[in-house]
């Protein structure tokens, strides 16, 4: 009898899973390259729906982005090692490439 065994396409870069706490602004590193739009760090927060906001403390400012509120956004992208408080109403993970 053969055992599966997980298997990882050649292609897709392997992941990290940070754990969110819900409720709370959780900090986390980015390790998406440089200038990666802000819409792909958010879309690493799952399950979907959970994310209030993205903080990043950047130049002396707080720079936002609430994904409800779209026309009060300030934070458009993340560079390698930033810093972003990611503020969730329940607990979940955010999905980020291994370096």
């Amino acid at each position: 009898m053969l055992t599966p065994t997980a298997t990882r396409s050649p292609t897709a870069a392997p992941a990290q899973h940070v754990l969110l706490v819900g409720g709370l602004c959780n900090p986390v590193t980015n390790t998406y390259p440089d200038g990666t739009a802000i819409d792909t760090i958010a879309a690493a927060v799952s399950p979907p729906g959970i994310l209030v906001a993205l903080w990043q403390f950047e130049g002396g400012i707080w720079l936002g982005y609430p994904p409800r509120f779209p026309e009060v956004n300030d934070l458009t992208s993340m560079d390698l090692l930033d810093v972003v408080f990611a503020c969730v109403n329940a607990a979940g993970s955010f999905s980020r490439p291994v370096i």
